[in-house]
């Protein structure tokens, strides 16, 4: 109903009633009638039977047969009759008229039957003498069965009737619903010129007609409702007057509000214009200031370490320290603030490379294992050993965090333990889903406190700055990095308890990440391991039980060297007091040795065992392990087959170039390369660099990124374009605390990023990784490395296999694997360019690019990067020429690389190799 309109609900509400009532009575009077008009037939034929049954009596028992021939044939001539006969007590057929009728022995009995179907009645009446002179005043015995009078009448005029009556029915129906019709009809055009009226008076009302007048002729309920509209627009009229002055007397009021707009407007954009230029001036004035901070900051800290390892005053020494200190707080709070205001100002750039975060936990609890040991708090790292070797990630910001949350850990925490985690908490074939923990035995934090946490400049109550010092944006920062990265950042604390600090990131894998060292080599070597620190003592079983090494540990020192005959090796792990103790005892041990000491000042040296500061990256552990089983003859074949050699502390053979145009920051890095009995030359500015670099080569350069007359990258440049030292390490300097584009680093060859100050743990494990890195099946010096690498093969099948840390299989296999799938590559590249399909293209760079990562192909390699470059920055604002150009150039190595494995049997290659 709701659907319809007024004229189809007045139609249907008039018709539906009349026709209802019309059809139920129509059908009520038809039903009664064809009833009535069958029981008129009906009992016609029962006196037509009934009279016929008496004159056939008399024959009958006279037995004057043929007097009833005459008799059937006058019957016959009654309206309806159809058929008759007379039949005798026998059944025989005396007398029969019209046609023939089928037989129904069964009807044929002492009473009346009858049977009526839609075309005949059909009416069987028995005879009985006496009949004629009235058989009812008889007793039924006196009574003779003589025969019977079978009649059959035709139903025609019943069916006629009733059709008759049933059109005539329908007609006065049909009659009745066409003047409800038209009734109805008559009321919807009242109703509808009234409406079209209204609608006709308001649609002028509406197009501003304020005068117009609602009009409803006759007398109906429409007529109250034209008077209220009169009414309203009466209002209407008034207040549209009142609303127009008003308009009148605003429009006046906002000509004189949009000129005083207007001209706060100008003032306004002469403000925001001299606002940003203060933010761009105090953004420069923030980095330039800090770098000069930070750059005699580095020069304090730098002569003070270096002091400090000479000095033996006490009184001094004490002096020195509280210089230190106080440099590296200021250290801290400026790294701070540079910090946050490059993630407020959205400045901060992410990189997205191959990282193992093993290395990065390791690389945070080394920078700050001192302050812990300061304070002779344990520290331990857990790893979860489903922990892919390589996940995509920017390992310079996690190691941010985690260095914030282990630094701040450290902070609060007293005495007890600071423990760093690493867990799975999904795994797939191309996503990890990571935690990283940092739980600590510190004051704790109740839940008022830890609101307060993660807000800028704000640190859990007013007396923490004063106790611990700080901005309170260490945890900001980690905040804002995690956040970044697309992780989640949070706590859980009680008071007088500790607290857990985590993170959570989503990271993809890198497939067939390379492992940095075959660890399961040492399956099977029983291990007796010391430590009275239960958290380090279970760090060290979990590490060297998922090496598959067989761990026994021990309480007591005295315990273990007891036992040593159980042992192939002994790992002690001592505090500062047991490491100038304890090493004294085992010059009589039998077994090799491997000390972890929190540091190693005041560790006598000796050829009886191996130092490691503690908690040890599980890389030099290794390296210490297989070195000390090689040196008393007890590693298995196995493992002696791929020892490393052995790395010492000093390195003459290295020849380094430091450039920093800061001759207090020149001083102190080349006092610190003198401690590791390297001479360096130095360069005040890039252009001597370019020139020294010219006349001789250098293995490593220590380059200084901030100089006035040509920058780091740009020294980069044309040392790799111009010079002989295409091939050397470059080692990035800045006083930021972080690069400000990691992937420009990358494309101009820089090796590593260091912020100043440098220490000498950080230098010293620097060096001995650039030379360990130098080395294949033996010690070779790095420069010549780089001078027979230097040439431009399509394969380098000696840095093949110092990638794969000196297994000739795992190199063998990474650059087969490589090689197979050169001409899908190709096909891959040249479809994607040739529809230009930029994402088709950065998706196979960047597969190419991961490929090109764990096999020595420089040729393909720098092709590749230039392209991921380009396709990295503003792939939308290249020219087309500059990305062909460079596809061509990676299409051209590919070919290279495709002939050169067409020429070469990699099984020999690999052969002479090893």
């Amino acid at each position: 109903m709701k659907q319809l309109g007024i004229r189809q609900q007045i139609l249907l509400m008039t018709l539906l009633p009349v026709l209802t009532v019309a059809a139920l009575l129509g059908l009520y009077i038809l039903h009664n009638y064809l009833v009535e008009v069958n029981v008129h037939q009906q009992q016609r034929a029962a006196t037509s039977s009934r009279l016929l049954a008496i004159y056939a009596d008399t024959a009958l028992s006279t037995q004057q047969f043929e007097s009833l021939q005459p008799l059937v044939s006058n019957a016959l001539e009654e309206p309806g009759v159809r058929a008759v006969r007379i039949l005798d007590q026998a059944r025989r057929v005396l007398a029969h008229a019209g046609p023939e009728m089928p037989e129904l022995p069964q009807f044929y009995g002492e009473r009346s039957n009858s049977v009526v179907t839609d075309s005949y009645l059909r009416f069987v009446r028995p005879i009985y003498s006496g009949d004629s002179v009235g058989s009812q005043l008889m007793a039924p015995r006196q009574r003779k069965l003589l025969g019977w009078v079978d009649m059959e009448y035709h139903r025609s005029g019943y069916t006629i009737t009733k059709y008759q009556t049933f059109f005539g029915s329908s007609f006065a129906i049909v009659l009745a619903a066409l003047l409800a019709i038209a009734l109805a009809s008559r009321s919807y055009r009242q109703i509808a010129r009234n409406v079209n009226s209204l609608r006709q008076s308001v649609q002028a009302f509406s197009r501003g007609f304020l005068d117009t007048h609602f009009q409803i002729d006759g007398n109906n309920e429409l007529k109250p409702l034209a008077s209220d509209l009169n009414t309203m627009t009466a209002a209407v009229k008034k207040a549209f007057q009142e609303l127009q002055s008003n308009i009148e007397q605003s429009n006046t009021d906002l000509r004189e509000t949009m000129e005083t707009l207007e001209v706060q407007n100008i003032e306004l954009d002469l403000a925001r214009r001299e606002a940003l230029e203060a933010s761009r001036i105090k953004s420069e004035f923030l980095a330039n200031t800090s770098h000069e901070i930070r750059t005699p900051l580095n020069g304090i800290i730098g002569f003070a370490n270096i002091l400090l390892k000479s000095e033996t005053d006490p009184r001094r020494r004490e002096s020195l320290d509280v210089i230190r200190a106080s440099a590296d707080s200021l250290l801290t709070i400026i790294n701070d603030l540079l910090d946050f205001s490059k993630l407020e100002a959205g400045k901060l750039a992410l990189d997205q490379i191959p990282v193992n975060l093993r290395e990065v936990a390791e690389d945070a609890l080394g920078m700050l294992s001192p302050s812990a040991n300061d304070k002779n708090l344990e520290l331990a790292l857990f790893v979860d050993k489903d922990l892919p070797d390589a996940l995509i990630a920017d390992p310079l910001r996690i190691k941010q965090a985690i260095t914030n949350l282990l630094s701040n850990a450290i902070k609060f925490t007293q005495e007890g333990h600071v423990r760093l985690g690493i867990s799975i908490n999904s795994l797939s074939d191309q996503q990890a889903n990571i935690t990283i923990t940092v739980t600590d035995s510190g004051i704790g934090l109740s839940e008022q406190q830890q609101r307060k946490l993660f807000k800028p400049f704000t640190q859990a109550d007013a007396s923490t700055s004063r106790r611990f010092g700080g901005t309170g944006l260490g945890l900001v920062i980690v905040k804002r990095l995690v956040e970044q990265m697309g992780g989640e950042v949070g706590v859980n604390s009680q008071p007088n308890d500790g607290a857990t600090f985590w993170f959570r990131l989503s990271l993809p894998i890198v497939a067939n990440a390379v492992p940095a060292r075959q660890f399961d080599q040492l399956a099977g070597i029983r291990v007796g391991i010391y430590d009275k620190r239960a958290m380090s003592r279970q760090a060290l079983q979990e590490l060297l039980t998922n090496w598959q090494i067989q761990v026994s540990t021990y309480t007591s020192s005295s315990e273990l060297l007891e036992n040593e005959e159980s042992c192939d090796l002994m790992i002690l792990g001592l505090d500062q007091s047991e490491a100038q103790v304890l090493p004294q005892r085992l010059d009589e041990c039998n077994l090799p040795v491997i000390i972890l000491s929190p540091t190693l000042d005041g560790v006598a040296a000796s050829e009886y065992y191996r130092c490691l500061t503690k908690p040890p990256p599980q890389a030099r552990l290794f390296d210490a392990i297989t070195e000390v089983l090689a040196r008393n003859g007890n590693a298995p074949p196995r493992v002696s087959s791929a020892l490393p050699a052995a790395v010492g502390m000093s390195f003459p053979q290295l020849r380094v170039l430091v450039v920093d145009d800061n001759s207090a920051n020149r001083t102190m890095m080349t006092l610190l390369l003198e401690e590791f009995g390297i001479t360096p030359a130095t360069a005040d500015g890039g252009e001597k660099a370019i020139a020294l670099c010219q006349e001789q080569l250098f293995d490593v350069i220590f380059l200084d990124l901030q100089m006035p007359d040509m920058d780091g990258i740009e020294v980069a440049a044309h040392i790799r374009e111009q010079t002989q030292c295409q091939r050397s390490r470059l080692i990035a300097l800045s006083a930021y605390l972080a690069p400000e584009n990691p992937r420009q680093l990358r494309e101009q060859g820089f090796s590593r990023y260091c912020s100043k100050p440098l220490s000498s743990e950080q230098l010293g494990s620097m060096l001995r990784e650039l030379v360990t890195d130098g080395e294949s099946t033996g010690h070779i010096n790095i420069a010549t490395t780089m001078v027979q690498a230097s040439t431009a093969r399509p394969v380098d099948l000696r840095e093949c296999v110092q990638i794969a840390r000196g297994n000739n299989a795992v190199a063998h296999q990474m650059l087969a694997m490589l090689l197979g799938g050169i001409s899908e590559t190709c096909e891959k590249l040249q479809h994607a360019h040739d529809n230009n399909d930029l994402a088709g293209l950065r998706e196979q760079i960047h597969s190419l690019r991961g490929a090109c990562c764990y096999v020595g192909v420089p040729p393909l390699k720098h092709a590749v990067d230039k392209l991921d470059a380009l396709l990295g920055s503003q792939p939308a604002a290249s020219s087309p020429d500059e990305i062909k150009t460079l596809v061509n150039d990676v299409l051209a190595a590919l070919k290279e690389l495709e002939q050169w494995r067409d020429q070469h049997d990699l099984e020999t290659l690999f052969e002479l190799e090893n």
